[in-house]
């Protein structure tokens, strides 16, 4: 295999899970980190999609409080001035 500049790259260095494997276990071995990341990975999209659906529920919260709060202050607002006029 060439690398840049015509440099050949080294093999990669066997590991402890790789070294006794024929290719055929490569392989297996290869499947099973597959599935067990593809696992992982669904995990990390329910969590993700829960954490989205409190961001939302709170922003919403807070939205609705606001609102709240300033419809509550025009009301205030309106009441004295009415009070006032009387």
């Amino acid at each position: 295999m060439l690398m840049e500049e015509g440099r050949s790259a080294e093999p990669a260095k066997e590991t402890m899970s790789t070294a006794d494997q024929d290719n055929a276990g490569i392989l297996q071995l290869q499947s099973h980190t597959m599935r067990q990341q593809d696992a992982e990975l669904e995990e990390l999209e329910r969590s993700v999609t829960s954490t989205k659906v409190w961001q939302v529920t709170i922003a919403l919260h807070l939205t609705l409080d606001a609102d709240f709060n300033s419809t509550t202050i025009l009301f205030k607002q309106q009441l004295v001035r009415r009070i006032v006029l009387v």
